[in-house]
């Protein structure tokens, strides 16, 4: 596997374990997570959108 797909793995890995751990019946530990899934969450769709702005300013300086 390349590392982005191992990456991904580890990624969609964590957020399961998030979200099994969101299900808890602690309240405390409910909200925690879940704003920590969210955040994660937020990370994963704002992580590609830098990646591909990385690869379109290399790309665009190569040329």
């Amino acid at each position: 596997m390349d590392s982005w797909q191992e990456q991904l793995t580890i990624g969609v890995s964590l957020l399961t374990v998030l979200a099994v751990g969101a299900m808890l019946p602690v309240v405390q530990w409910r909200i925690r997570l879940r704003s920590l899934v969210i955040s994660v969450l937020s990370m994963l769709l704002i992580l590609p959108v830098v990646i591909i702005l990385i690869v379109a300013l290399s790309v665009g300086s190569t040329i």
